[in-house]
């Protein structure tokens, strides 16, 4: 008589999720109706603000011609912020910076008029993360920190700028001065103030093991699903606003609630709504009606890869890493919220001798060292040219294109 064979044991399944009431399939016609009616609104607003734009930056230009440069810098911001940036004296990052560059880098000139080189070099620096190849700010950016004494970082612009434009006699001339103060400047015992890895090797193993490689690229700044609607602004009591991100807020800006993106924990989507990462990686605990974020990729705008359309969410590998560079991240927030904590509770002071650099003469070397010490190994001047280049500090390449960048001539 046969054996009777034993059925494999099988993983139970959890049963599908109950949809609330208020759920409707996406896509669907009223949904792809807003979508339109959304797209036409931006470029409403953008092509209002774009006027506004260039209409104030012609009068900062009459105004620089005539010598005026304190009423022409007023007038220049006002045009940075009439597209849609924070008010140019608090702003601290211009998410609208390729609407406004035109504007930028005159203002950036008025600076070095009006003696002002750290503020240009500043404004310079959030021109070039949006366009690493723009010559004008390069070069300015250059001049500004010639100005503030800092020479290896200015033979740096000067050099890239070479590159790009050699037919820009200016540029080399530059270059050289800035590569003989260099020299001149240099120690008697012959340290190099910025060119000191040695010192601090140890933080590369340490970025490896806290940060290794992951983030990804943010979005373009521009990107019209992070702006140009009242959404983006609304920022009500600060907590995200459940029934919009599930498209049945009706109460607009008198809703006391946030409407505005909410880039650690969601996504942005076409409707403006943030979808919730959590939910994409499978890891979200609170379900469809009770979680703040919408669980619909639907409306999701597709990355640009290759010049194709790339759904990201919709590629399991890639769904993995980026939840392990989300939990990742996770921890590190983690870790600058206690540190934040024991430095208010000044428990810092107590325990920084174990993580703080070995004791260097004071002067501009200390401050280099710092610096390092707070960057992943590379000074205030090296992380914003990475930054530039869309290469962050902690990324494992990021040593090889600084050693590439320094190659000068």
């Amino acid at each position: 008589m046969p054996r009777k064979q034993k059925k494999k044991a099988t993983k139970p399944v959890a049963p599908p999720e109950e949809m609330p009431y208020w759920w409707v399939k996406e896509p669907n016609p009223a949904r792809n109706a807003d979508l339109v009616a959304r797209v036409q609104l931006r470029q409403d607003k953008a092509a209002r603000r774009g006027a506004a734009h260039d209409d104030l930056k012609d009068k900062g230009n009459e105004l620089f011609k005539e010598g005026k440069y304190e009423e022409a810098g007023d007038m220049y911001k006002r045009a940075i912020e009439v597209v849609g940036n924070p008010s140019f004296d608090d702003a601290w990052a211009f998410p609208h910076t390729h609407a406004c560059m035109p504007s930028m880098l005159n203002l950036i000139q008025v600076f070095l008029k009006t003696d002002d080189p750290e503020a240009a070099e500043d404004l310079a620096t959030h021109a070039l993360r949006a366009d690493p190849q723009n010559v004008k700010a390069r070069y300015r950016r250059g001049i500004a920190r010639f100005e503030t004494e800092r020479y290896r970082a200015a033979a740096g612009d000067f050099g890239t700028v070479v590159k790009l434009d050699p037919d820009l006699k200016e540029a080399l001339t530059w270059y050289r001065r800035a590569k003989d103060k260099e020299e001149e400047a240099r120690d008697e015992d012959g340290f190099d103030y910025e060119d000191d890895h040695a010192a601090i090797d140890w933080l590369t193993s340490f970025r490896e093991e806290l940060a290794p490689d992951a983030w990804e690229d943010d979005p373009h700044p521009d990107d019209d699903t992070h702006s140009n609607t009242s959404d983006c602004d609304h920022e009500g009591n600060g907590t995200p606003c459940r029934y919009y991100n599930q498209s049945r807020c009706n109460r607009g800006r008198d809703c006391e609630f946030s409407h505005t993106p909410d880039i650690i924990r969601s996504v942005r989507d076409k409707l403006g709504r943030n979808v919730c990462l959590e939910h994409i990686f499978g890891i979200c605990t609170h379900g469809l009606d009770r979680c703040y974020f919408s669980h619909s990729t639907v409306y999701l705008a597709p990355e640009i890869r290759t010049g194709k359309a790339y759904k990201w969410w919709e590629d399991k590998k890639e769904v993995g890493q980026r939840r392990q560079e989300y939990m990742e991240l996770r921890v590190l927030v983690l870790l600058l919220l206690t540190f934040a904590v024991l430095t208010i509770t000044g428990v810092s002071q107590e325990v920084e001798g174990l993580f703080g650099t070995p004791a260097f003469p004071s002067g501009r070397r200390q401050q280099l060292l710092d610096e390092r010490a707070m960057n992943w190994g590379f000074t205030n001047d090296e992380v914003d040219e990475l930054l530039c280049q869309g290469v962050k500090p902690w990324d494992d390449d990021a040593g090889n294109v600084m050693a590439f960048l320094r190659g000068g001539y």
